[in-house]
């Protein structure tokens, strides 16, 4: 299984609205071949962190979601533009 993390910051007045965008997202994803999965966590402080976990059966899954036309729809907002992106292979439970 293959983890991919993607990490940004906001402004503490964009979070409830970045937040709301992500409960009503689209779920293109979700039908993609090889998708386990997405969490996406918003951290408690004065400065609002986002972390968005998706879960992957392969690296080939999620190189043909990332060269998808619905990766590429998803992320036209730009919210993630600044994020940090960190690829794992999950290795244990």
């Amino acid at each position: 299984m293959i983890v991919a993390i993607s990490r940004f910051s906001c402004e503490a007045t964009e979070a409830d609205e970045i937040e709301r965008r992500f409960r009503a997202r689209s779920r293109l994803v979700d039908g993609h071949l090889g998708f386990r999965g997405l969490e996406v966590l918003r951290s408690i402080g004065a400065r609002p962190e986002f972390v968005l976990v998706t879960r992957w059966e392969s690296r080939a899954a999620l190189g043909a979601y990332l060269k998808s036309e619905d990766f590429r729809a998803v992320h036209a907002e730009g919210e993630e533009q600044d994020a940090i992106f960190t690829l794992y292979e999950q290795v244990a439970t």
